[in-house]
Formats: C-alpha cells, structure tokens, sequence
C-alpha cells in the first residue's frame, strides 16, 4: 500500500504504467464512477487539464500514454502544447518528484525506483523532466531547467529514440548555454 504522493513519484520517476493504472482506478473509485464509463471519464479530465494548462490540441487515447493499438498512438501533442503544460505547472509538487530515489509502503517495504531519466546530474539547474517513449512514437522527452537561475527554459524532444533523446537534449542544452554565455 502506498500512498498517492509515492504512485504519483512512480510515474514521473519511472514512467511506471502500473502506477498510472493504480493512480487511476483509485480516482475512479473515489469519485464513485461507474466501470463502463471510467476510462472515458478520465481521458476527458486529462483532456480538460491540459486544455486548463495551455495544452489546446492535445489528443488522449490511453490513460498512461502507451500505443493503443499497433497503428494508433495512446497521446498525441505538438512540443509547444507540452512546454506550455510545463510551463503552466512548474509550481507544482508533481516536477519535485523527479527528486525521489525510493519509496516506502505503508507495510514500511523499500521500493527503489528506477529513474527513466539519466540527465539529473548532467543539466545544472534541472527543474523536472519527463520521459515517454512508445513503439510509434520513439523517444520522447521533456526537460525544464534554469539557465541562468531564474529563468526557466524548456526543451522538447519528440520521434527520436530511448536513448537518443538524451543526447539530443545534451546538444540543444550545451547550444543554449553557449548562445546565453555570450
């Protein structure tokens, strides 16, 4: 058993799509939606929030992203779209997690996690980041950091690969730095 703050961890740290699911069919039950009309009802409130956050044009298929069927993506959303979400959320608890090594159940069980993201000790200034990665859509990322110190700058990386996106946001980070060093 663990608590809401620690699933929410496990999805921003690992991209763990149990943790979505459980995350979910907790929100289900405790808004007393019927079964048959969950998942519609969730992709209708991921929806509404991203509109709220600026994220107009989103598309949500699947509640944790994943492909919904061999031909058909699970999200789809412009990098613009996804920077202004970020943007728009900076504030919230949600990009502190990134921070979170481990967490423990209620039974007082140590439950690691395993960081999707490789980039923490690499991007000073590192305010969250998120990864995705899907059979049709590649890797994908998102990183939000400040350079300089308070002022925070995103970048977006869409279509490349689990471990190129990485390297991609490395190279558009250092041309950042070297642009502002000027």
């Amino acid at each position: 058993h663990f608590r809401v703050r620690d699933v929410l961890a496990m999805i921003m740290v690992e991209s763990s799509n149990g943790a979505v699911e459980t995350l979910f069919k907790h929100v289900v039950k405790k808004n007393g939606i019927k079964l048959e009309e969950s998942q519609k009802w969730f992709l209708e409130l991921m929806s509404k929030k991203a509109e709220s956050l600026g994220g107009v044009g989103m598309i949500f298929s699947t509640i944790d992203g994943a492909d919904a069927s061999e031909n058909s993506a699970g999200a789809m959303g412009s990098a613009e779209a996804m920077l202004k979400i970020a943007g728009a959320s900076l504030d919230s608890p949600l990009w502190q997690f990134g921070a979170i090594h481990k967490v423990i159940s209620k039974e007082g069980l140590i439950y690691p996690l395993k960081p999707t993201n490789n980039l923490e000790s690499e991007i000073p200034g590192l305010l969250g980041a998120k990864t995705g990665l899907t059979d049709l859509a590649g890797g994908n990322l998102i990183v939000v950091f400040e350079h300089p110190m308070g002022h925070p700058i995103g970048i977006v990386v869409l279509g490349s690969s689990e471990k190129g996106r990485f390297e991609d946001v490395k190279k558009i980070y250092a041309w950042i730095k070297s642009k502002n060093s000027l």
